[in-house]
């Protein structure tokens, strides 16, 4: 470190430790002043002090806006940097922003964690401030993370999309058919419903297809990019993961409307197009799907509930779950069971009835 006079003016050097990615981190500037110059270099020695673990008063806010942020902005993508701003800004910062690092306990974390509105929403954010306090142990800011092990999460809040009396799931094929005859001839909202029932594709699939991706030869469908909404943007990107990356065979009755439906587009354009003759937006979609639903009279079915739709007729209809699960792209064939099978309570009812049946089959009425 030093502050020197070069031509009539003052230069500042100050190694302040290593950057996120490991090379040295050496600050250089010239001002006018030695003033300037001493201001200047107390700055970065307090900022080295930091980085090597020698700051006495780091505050969770400091470390996440000084630090830690600046290296994810980096890294990440956008809809990842969403995510967590939504999380730093309700869940976390209310709570720890002008904490010391070492000052957080596990009753902190603990009381963040009652206060979020579901189970999900807490194991986020508890996840989160885990990752950030294993930055700051990795830059020796900090010993401890008050965030590791296990903490006792809050019950599940109950939305619209967990009731199977509120939600609407089709769960037959036989069931889908009002919906594909409805939405039949009626352009981009047959594209989205098609394309939601007969392969359960994600929203954010449906829209990042492009022409070209249908392959109406060899009657296959590959899904590979993403169209998805962020703060700074709707961004096309690959799909969620490398098993969402799939090939998919298409069905006759698919195969005909697919191929009416993108006759005379070029191989380059995006399947679902805007009044604009551009990519569909994702809340245009959501728009577009609840007016059609509305207006026939169907059941609300949702872009998401499609999908479920998709993955319950299959079983429905006896096709393996390894197959159903590897259909929708699926990295573990739990999240297939766990997420998006379920059975509405007309379903239930039916299978009472058939016990019934049995047991006065067997002589017991």
């Amino acid at each position: 470190m030093s502050v020197r006079k070069t031509n009539g003016k003052w230069r500042v050097q100050v190694d302040v430790g290593r950057k996120a990615d490991g090379t040295r981190d050496r600050r250089t500037k010239t001002v006018a002043t030695r003033a300037e110059a001493r201001a200047l270099e107390a700055e970065w020695l307090t900022q080295k002090d930091a980085n090597d673990g020698r700051l006495r008063r780091c505050t969770v806010r400091q470390f996440v806006e000084g630090y830690w942020w600046p290296m994810k902005e980096e890294s990440l993508e956008q809809t990842s940097l969403d995510s967590y701003s939504q999380d730093l800004r309700l869940r976390i910062m209310p709570m720890f922003a002008d904490f010391e690092l070492s000052e957080v306990t596990r009753a902190d974390v603990q009381a963040m964690v009652n206060l979020c509105s579901g189970e999900s929403t807490a194991k986020r954010a508890r996840d989160l401030l885990r990752a950030i306090y294993n930055e700051a142990i990795s830059a020796g800011i900090c010993s401890h993370n008050p965030a590791a092990g296990r903490f006792q999460m809050p019950r599940k809040a109950v939305h619209a999309h967990d009731s199977a009396e509120r939600e609407v799931w089709l769960t037959t094929f036989a069931q889908h058919r009002p919906v594909l005859e409805a939405a039949k001839g009626k352009g981009e909202i047959e594209k989205i419903v098609v394309l939601g029932l007969c392969f359960g594709l994600r929203k954010e699939e449906i829209l990042g297809l492009d022409v070209g991706d249908i392959d109406f030869a060899k009657r296959v469908l590959r899904i590979g990019t993403a169209y998805v909404q962020t703060s700074k943007g709707n961004i096309a990107k690959p799909t969620k993961t490398a098993e969402s990356f799939r090939t998919v065979p298409m069905t006759k009755y698919s195969t005909a409307r697919l191929a009416a439906l993108a006759s005379g587009m070029p191989p380059e354009s995006p399947f679902v197009l805007s009044r604009e003759g551009k990519r569909l937006s994702p809340s245009t979609a959501t728009k577009m799907m609840r007016r059609f639903v509305t207006s026939e009279g169907l059941p609300y079915v949702t872009i998401k509930t499609m999908r479920h739709s998709f993955a319950s007729a299959c079983l429905d209809a006896g096709i393996d779950i390894a197959k159903v699960s590897k259909w929708l792209g699926h990295t573990n064939i739990m999240t297939t069971y766990n997420r998006y099978v379920k059975a509405r309570r007309s379903d239930l009812d039916d299978a009472a009835g058939s016990i019934d049946a049995a047991l006065e089959k067997a002589g017991l009425e």
